[in-house]
């Protein structure tokens, strides 16, 4: 599906409470990439969480819904049958929505336990007890939702940091169907029922990740609340399972496991390059520490060198995200243009965004510039040199049929998802960055980066190359 700005947060708006931590969440996607076979928003596997949230500060009512399927419905429309009997054997329905926005949010029903799905994958294997959560989501204006709508589900526990404990982190995953304009998303995770006795809640934004931003978090109390100050759909519900399922022993053994795992290197990375950089902020114009570069070019006629971060050559091994359709990725490098007559720098993509996302910091704090950016010469060091791009492919623009691809049962899960990762490496090694370098007496020179990825599936490895 197409990235869109998700969450635009300037990292200097957020208090020290809201952020999280630098060191977390952008190993996220790296992590996922361990531990399921179709990346970030698999139609099979989406990651649930948990987090917290105690009080509710929605500006909407709750009532009940009508007209709309049953979980056990959703889960037949899905093609997971055994699912559906589940849900009507031991599930519990709900039935409340909140309309928020450009959302109205049916939270159907909800289920725990273990081998309830067709679907199964290495998630299961770690962690057999699963909790699934069926949702039914409408557009406001009447027209018909689509299954590229931004939109980010998940079930958070009080506590548990809502940034780093949620449904991309928790083996999840999600299947979807649209029926008569109601997009229906059953999502599931590692079980959260042995934390019943904590509060519970479900998200559901117009977002791809989990948004500091739409959500407040607050550190003494572990409750999470909707910011009323937030202009798009922030909608939370209340999870009430049945508080004698609590398990303080197994919840404390998961969360030793969860931030065991946490804590360790992503495949393809080491402890060193998953520590963040000891960059400049941007808005605040800190010097960094200086940085072995490789010169990649020299233009001794205009007194002009190109370099680039020694590690960065192939830019930082980054996981990579997919739904029913689509696939992206955010790929980060070190880039130095150095020249005593050298005015402005100014990049423009034939494909893709620049953004800034801070190394391991979360997703959600990614600020997008567009395809153009442009800096002066004297803030390169203010941004610690630093820049990111977002690619986003579509299965359509490579001769895919968007019909096909969204019927779950026309797919080998494993095929399926590489064919994904195959079309974002396509998307990638198209993609051009034009370079022009504005000179204080008014002349351009003009410079081409092309891009490469070298790991064949899992993740991305991009190499730069200058021209």
């Amino acid at each position: 599906m197409e990235y869109k700005d998700i969450d635009e947060i300037l990292k200097s708006s957020l208090s020290p409470a809201e952020t999280p931590p630098a060191e977390l969440n952008h190993r996220v996607l790296a992590k996922m990439q361990e531990k399921q076979p179709r990346g970030w928003r698999n139609r099979g596997r989406l990651a649930v969480a948990c987090a917290i949230i105690c009080a509710l500060l929605i500006p909407t009512s709750i009532y009940a819904a009508g007209r709309l399927l049953s979980p056990k419905e959703a889960a037949f429309e899905a093609g997971d049958d055994k699912l559906g009997d589940a849900f009507e054997k031991t599930g519990e329905g709900v039935y409340q929505t909140i309309t928020d926005g450009a959302y109205k949010a049916t939270y159907l029903g909800y289920v725990n336990g273990a081998a309830l799905s067709e679907r199964i994958g290495s998630a299961h294997e770690l962690n057999p007890e699963r909790t699934y959560v069926a949702v039914a989501i409408e557009r406001t204006d009447g027209t018909e939702i689509q299954y590229t709508d931004n939109l980010f589900v998940s079930p958070l526990i009080q506590g548990l940091q809502p940034w780093k404990y949620n449904i991309a982190s928790m083996h999840g995953g999600y299947v979807s169907s649209l029926v008569d304009g109601v997009l229906y998303r059953i999502i599931e995770c590692d079980s959260i029922e042995m934390f019943s006795n904590k509060q519970l809640y479900l998200i559901v934004s117009d977002t791809s990740f989990y948004s500091v931003d739409a959500y407040q978090y607050d550190e003494a109390t572990g409750l999470i609340t909707v910011n009323p100050a937030y202009p798009g759909t922030n909608i939370l519900f209340p999870i009430e399972l049945d508080p004698s399922k609590a398990d303080a022993e197994k919840a404390a053994a998961y969360i030793s496991r969860f931030e065991e795992e946490w804590n360790k290197p992503a495949e393809g990375t080491s402890a060193e390059n998953t520590q963040p950089d000891k960059a400049a902020d941007g808005a605040t114009g800190e010097a960094a520490d200086p940085i072995p570069r490789e010169t990649l070019y020299t233009d001794e006629k205009n007194g002009i060198q190109i370099s680039i971060k020694n590690d960065d050559l192939n830019g930082w091994y980054n996981g990579w995200w997919s739904d029913d359709s689509s696939s992206g990725t955010t790929f980060s490098y070190h880039f130095a243009v150095e020249g005593d007559n050298v005015e402005s720098l100014t990049y423009s993509l034939n494909k893709g965004q620049f953004c800034y996302w801070p190394k391991a910091a979360d997703p959600a704090l990614r600020k997008f510039y567009g395809n153009k950016y442009t800096v002066a010469y004297d803030e390169q060091e203010g941004i610690d040199y630093h820049y990111s791009i977002n690619v986003d492919a579509l299965a359509s623009d490579y001769g895919y049929d968007e019909a096909y691809l969204k019927n779950p049962m026309n797919q080998d899960e494993d095929a399926f998802h590489q064919l994904l990762y195959d079309i974002l490496e396509k998307e990638i090694e198209s993609m051009v960055a034009k370079l022009e370098i504005k000179m204080k007496d008014g002349s351009i020179l003009e410079k081409e980066l092309s891009f490469n990825n070298l790991i064949d599936e899992g993740a991305f490895l991009v190499e730069i190359s200058l021209k």
